[in-house]
């Protein structure tokens, strides 16, 4: 109801699904995030702070490459939990904003058994085209152990 009236009329736009599907997934991300973050130890930005580092230079060169395989596996994990979300796109879906998880519940309704089969596989494909792409990034590739020794 909040986003009906001004000064942001979002409802019927993909911005109130973007948030709705942000909104669902805070808990998961924050949580994965900050286990990412308990990994680093503080001591390390200390280091280049007595090194003479600012903040900033600190947080760009030791905190950011170090969290970087964690934001990505999150960002990852969360897409696909976005990919098969329904609850919340059922709600607040227009038909100007019809998303594939929509969809494919309205054929199911009528009962179009191809279709659905052809929808879930083009989900099936998109979702392991992004999870592809991610694993090509090369410090989660099949030879980032590999990287890393050399």
């Amino acid at each position: 109801l909040s986003y009906t009236r001004p000064p942001f009329v979002l409802y019927g736009t993909l911005w109130i699904l973007l948030i709705a599907f942000l909104t669902i997934n805070l808990p998961s991300a924050y949580q994965q995030l900050q286990a990412a973050f308990a990994t680093i130890h503080p001591e390390l930005e200390d280091a280049s702070r007595i090194l003479g580092a600012t903040r900033l230079q600190s947080l760009r060169q030791i905190t950011a490459p170090l969290l970087r395989t964690g934001v990505i596996a999150t960002w990852c994990f969360i897409f696909v939990g976005v990919m098969r979300e329904l609850s919340a796109a059922i709600v607040l879906f227009t038909s100007q904003t019809k998303v594939l998880s929509v969809l494919i519940y309205d054929l199911n309704e009528s009962g179009d058994l191809a279709a659905i089969s052809v929808l879930g596989i083009a989900m099936l494909v998109i979702t392991f085209a992004v999870v592809l792409a991610v694993n090509q990034i090369p410090v989660f590739g099949a030879n980032a152990g590999a990287r890393l020794r050399n």
